[in-house]
């Protein structure tokens, strides 16, 4: 279904059931996106099959990854076109070949670190590459820190505590860097981005969010996606609605497409997200009515 959005000067056309499935698939939770070099929609989802591979008109092309992951989270393609997965439950980061391909893996199976001991991993969540080679992992629902392996991929260094300080986190959620290799960190439970330099000095955050779930960084732009409130879990008592927002580097809001408003119907939870070469925006939608978003640029 295609809606038509119109958020300052940037106008978008929206497509809230994207992605042709086989007959009889569906997606299971779909948490995050990503795409190749030559314009393929990458979508990592909870159901039996965790990589699913679209053209950008929603095309089917393939899947794989059965049977490999327990609880899916983060996804990134770096610029050689590796794939990235950070899985919570196995406290791993996966990083394949475009076709599927395991090429090496971070962590311990099954075995975290103690809780918010800041040592890698406890329940990773997201995953990006920076200009330097560098990869940096939002790690995450039991831990509260950024961790940064060489472009080897030996542990470097980490940074974060819990709490709401200038460098610290509550449920540290996803991440991504910038050609100036700054990185934006979604502190959703903070309801905020945080900004650092790449050896994890504190630049800025950006806050009053709506509980910041995903975040990527492309074209001198960086778009979040934050998940809101209904479920009310978070017990903050406010009325937070899910939206996708995008910001320049220094934080200034450029566009919001909210729940209910400017044309913008469906999304009751938006997870993860990921833009294109031609600047198209995908946004995946995990839980009540899991689907992928398509916003296309007018």
């Amino acid at each position: 279904m295609n809606e038509q959005v119109d958020s300052g000067e940037r106008k978008w056309s929206i497509n809230s059931a994207w992605g042709d499935l086989p007959l009889w698939w569906r997606f299971g939770n779909a948490s995050d996106l990503a795409t190749d070099s030559k314009g393929r929609v990458f979508v990592l989802d909870r159901g039996a099959h965790p990589v699913l591979v679209f053209d950008r008109n929603g095309g089917f092309i393939s899947s794989w990854g059965d049977g490999l992951f327990r609880y899916p989270h983060g996804l990134y393609i770096d610029r050689r076109d590796n794939v990235y997965v950070a899985d919570s439950y196995t406290h791993l980061v996966w990083k394949f070949t475009l076709d599927g391909k395991l090429v090496r893996t971070w962590g311990n199976k099954d075995v975290p670190s103690p809780v918010h001991n800041g040592f890698p991993f406890n329940m990773p969540t997201g995953v990006t590459v920076g200009p330097s080679g560098c990869m940096y992992v939002s790690d995450g629902y039991g831990n509260s820190r950024v961790q940064k392996f060489a472009p080897d991929g030996t542990f470097l260094k980490s940074w974060g505590r819990p709490g709401n300080g200038p460098g610290e986190f509550d449920t540290v959620h996803s991440i991504d860097v910038d050609e100036d290799e700054r990185v934006y960190v979604c502190d959703r439970d903070n309801r905020r981005v945080q900004v650092f330099d790449q050896d994890g000095k504190f630049l800025s955050e950006w806050g009053g969010l709506s509980m910041a779930s995903g975040v990527r960084v492309r074209d001198g732009l960086v778009y979040v996606a934050e998940e809101g409130n209904h479920q009310n879990w978070s017990g903050l008592g406010l009325d937070l609605q899910p939206c996708v927002s995008v910001f320049s580097r220094e934080g200034k809001l450029l566009s919001r497409w909210k729940n209910g408003e400017q044309g913008c119907k469906n999304m009751v939870e938006a997870h993860g997200l990921t833009v294109d070469g031609e600047g198209n925006v995908y946004v995946a939608q995990v839980y009540w009515d899991t689907r992928v978003f398509k916003f296309t640029k007018q």
